[in-house]
């Protein structure tokens, strides 16, 4: 069975000195088969010239004349994608770096557990955990919790309530059930928005 396709969709915004680390993460990957659908919300800095100078057929760049929201720039980025027939989408954010294998990691555990939805552990620089599950509070203030381990929760993946836009994977099924984000959100809650329509549509 040929290997499926992956499209990931990354919003940039004055994101000049994240970019090396992500580009360089990005084309290690062993996993060949993705598509990079980069859309910048009119950097100021060099930010789509970095994107630009990759010189990859893999990568696409929507250049923005104005600041549109994180929702509606990735919104820009899924509709181009979802023109094509990638297995999964996945959202991701600029300044992340990631191991070689992480996208025939992504996609063999998405297919093992049947996941219409998922994201991984997240570390910030020095390690520490900054999102390995989530749940909302829906007490007096509702809000999404980020939860962190430690020490760390070693099971290779279990199932949560809330899962990070920071790096988001999403299924052609799940996106036509759930539809996109929600663009009255400019930055922020859209995930949160997105995981709760989720629950409702029994994803």
């Amino acid at each position: 069975m040929s290997e499926s396709k992956v499209s990931i969709i990354c919003v940039t915004y004055n994101s000049a000195a994240q970019l090396p680390d992500f580009f360089q993460s990005l084309l290690s990957q062993t996993f060949t088969r993705w598509t990079l659908i980069c859309i910048d919300n009119a950097s100021s800095d060099a930010s789509r010239a970095i994107v630009l100078a990759q010189n990859d057929q893999r990568i696409t760049t929507i250049a923005n004349t104005a600041n549109v929201g994180f929702a509606r720039a990735i919104n820009q980025g899924l509709r181009l994608a979802m023109q094509g027939d990638p297995e999964l989408f996945i959202i991701i954010n600029p300044d992340t770096k990631f191991e070689t294998g992480f996208l025939h990691a992504f996609l063999d555990i998405r297919r093992i557990l049947g996941a219409e939805i998922l994201s991984p552990r997240i570390l910030c620089e020095d390690r520490k955990i900054w999102y390995a599950g989530g749940h909302f509070d829906r007490n007096w203030v509702f809000r999404n919790v980020h939860e962190y381990d430690d020490p760390p929760d070693l099971r290779p993946q279990r199932l949560v309530e809330f899962a990070s836009g920071c790096c988001l994977g999403v299924t052609r099924v799940a996106l036509t059930k759930i539809g996109l984000l929600d663009e009255r959100f400019f930055v922020y809650w859209e995930d949160s928005d997105f995981c709760l329509r989720a629950e409702q549509c029994n994803v």
